[in-house]
């Protein structure tokens, strides 16, 4: 998996500048179709824990990019 360009992908998509803005906004279901699906896979959150989860979405992906450039 290549971590760093799905990254960057995903920020350019979203127009975010971070990961837990992209998670965020897809834990607290506010893209439409696509917050639906997340809900399926992840489940639906307590308004009181979407900040965790954002916050676990983005250290995954920043510990994965990590290990990406470590091992390379």
């Amino acid at each position: 998996m290549n971590c760093p360009f799905f990254k960057q992908q995903l920020l350019k998509e979203f127009d975010a500048d971070s990961i837990y803005a992209v998670a965020f906004r897809f834990a607290k279901q506010e893209i439409t179709i696509l917050s639906g699906l997340f809900g399926l896979a992840f489940g639906k959150f307590n308004e009181e824990f979407i900040e965790i989860v954002a916050h676990a979405f983005e250290d995954k992906i920043e510990t994965q990019i990590s290990i990406e450039e470590y091992t390379a």
